[in-house]
């Protein structure tokens, strides 16, 4: 990718819209983690909140690299993307463990926090949608924004089936959706990191074609 010069006007856009999504992502990481393990015992929940936390660690790495070399935040991706991977393990890490030691799922905050985190994706990615080609760190965020929309969807559906359909089926039964959710997110989260590191090694690839 060629070196993208930006106006003042175009860093203090960036910055801005950068703080308030991390602000978004951070506040509703705090509190579905503790929803998830205090009250509804859902692992959807409890990814989506990690799925949460590192989207702002993203977010806050990419605001460091504002007005940095291209080289700097194809570096600050790179960053990204491990965190991607490492959250992905933890994930997978908790559904194992919930399916051999399964709890009462509270499907309602499955549902609530589904749409609530659907509601933050997408005021991100419209946030950064006219901005996602102004450097890879950006581009990065607008991936995981997007990507993240189709696990919030899916957070609300099986909730749904969880609330109406299996609320009265043996407790593993019964967890079986937020477990699916749970999987899906961690596909979607080591998806998302394996996409940002083929992105720069694309760029990095055509830097060296210049």
């Amino acid at each position: 990718m060629a070196e993208i010069i930006l106006t003042p006007q175009d860093v203090q856009k960036h910055k801005k819209y950068l703080i308030i999504a991390i602000a978004l992502h951070l506040s509703f990481f705090v509190v579905e983690l503790l929803i998830s393990l205090l009250i509804s015992n859902a692992n959807s929940n409890a990814a989506d909140s990690v799925d949460m936390l590192i989207d702002g660690l993203a977010l806050i790495v990419a605001l460091c690299v504002v007005n940095k070399s291209t080289s700097s935040k194809n570096k600050a991706s790179v960053i990204v993307g491990c965190f991607q991977l490492f959250s992905a393990l933890l994930v997978l890490t908790k559904i194992i463990y919930s399916f051999f030691y399964p709890e009462t799922v509270s499907y309602i905050y499955v549902v609530c926090f589904g749409a609530g985190a659907l509601l933050v994706n997408v005021i991100v990615v419209f946030l950064f949608k006219k901005i996602k080609n102004q450097g890879m760190h950006l581009k990065a965020s607008y991936i995981f924004s997007f990507i993240d929309i189709y696990s919030n969807l899916g957070m609300i559906i099986c909730g749904l089936l969880g609330m109406y359909v299996l609320h009265d089926k043996p407790v593993l039964v019964a967890s079986l959706p937020d477990l699916i959710v749970a999987t899906i997110i961690f596909i979607l989260i080591l998806t998302e990191g394996i996409k940002i590191f083929i992105e720069v090694k694309h760029d990095g690839e055509k830097e060296q074609e210049k």
